[in-house]
């Protein structure tokens, strides 16, 4: 995923606390904000886990992708890692290189509006299904007043928001920590009206997919109902994580996910794809004036 507008938040948000927590707890196993094609495909193979995290994400993504050499990752093979599955990747001058299937990974980062309409029909939009497994984010960014600017750093002053942030994004790590063992994952299940709103979202796919192709029309985004089930899942794990640090009190995790979290999950992520189908249209109008 990655949002258009200020960098800042990314990196006072996300990387901040992220680099917190890794020099803490001495772990150097799971957070990159640059790399080349080959570094990822060895990081991946040797740590089993990787978030990439980006405050100028154009020019990783650029660089994954239009590399002319061996050590270049294709669109498919990014495809392959949000899907989940093994990858195995040869080299004529490197050893082979292995990544397990579901290995975690997911890539965060901010882009200024015009790069990312570039990036996005230029290096994105090639027809491999890599642009519908992408969610960008188009915040309205509104600069605050003077007043506004004030009042926001006189009450940084007497309560840090970035020590809240950086418990609550601590305890999300702490209980979930990454492991190779079946028994120690926590899976995290849908209740059973949640699992029904899902169907009934599969139902409408289908109708509207059915529609597209008989028609002539469009057919909709293919990842969208994958989509929702993982924003679904982060925001049910964010909220409770939230509350606990605004509340107090010990933190847990309830594996299973309410109806109330989906449909916060479905609404943003029909938001960012209508987003991302007028920065698409944008660029297709460009080219014909």
């Amino acid at each position: 995923m990655f949002f258009t507008g200020k960098s800042q938040a990314i990196k006072v948000a996300a990387l901040q606390p992220l680099n917190i927590i890794q020099t803490e707890d001495n772990d150097d196993g799971f957070l990159l904000e640059k790399v080349s094609p080959s570094g990822l495909s060895a990081y991946l193979s040797k740590q089993k886990k990787c978030f990439i995290l980006s405050t100028e994400i154009a020019d990783l993504f650029t660089n994954l992708l239009r590399q002319s050499d061996e050590s270049r990752f294709s669109s498919s093979t990014l495809c392959q890692l949000f899907s989940g599955e093994k990858i195995t990747l040869d080299f004529a001058t490197q050893q082979r290189r292995t990544i397990e299937d579901n290995t975690p990974f997911g890539i965060l980062g901010g882009i200024q509006l015009k790069p990312s309409v570039f990036l996005i029909n230029t290096v994105l939009n090639q027809g491999s299904g890599l642009l519908d497994r992408l969610m960008i984010c188009s915040p309205n960014c509104i600069p605050p007043t003077l007043k506004e600017a004030r009042n926001a750093a006189e009450q940084l002053r007497h309560k840090p928001y970035n020590t809240d942030l950086t418990q609550c994004i601590r305890e999300i790590h702490n209980g979930h920590p990454f492991t190779t063992s079946d028994e120690d994952i926590i899976i995290y299940k849908f209740e059973h009206t949640a699992l029904a709103y899902l169907e009934n979202l599969h139902e409408i796919f289908h109708e509207n997919l059915k529609e597209a192709l008989t028609e002539g029309k469009p057919t909709p985004a293919t990842k969208s109902i994958e989509l929702i089930q993982r924003v679904a899942a982060s925001l049910f794990v964010l909220d409770n994580s939230l509350k606990t640090v605004i509340n107090g009190g010990d933190f847990t995790f309830p594996t299973e996910i309410r109806l109330e979290a989906v449909k916060r999950a479905a609404a943003y992520v029909h938001h960012l794809e209508s987003q991302k189908e007028i920065i698409v249209k944008v660029r297709n109008v460009s080219i014909l004036l």
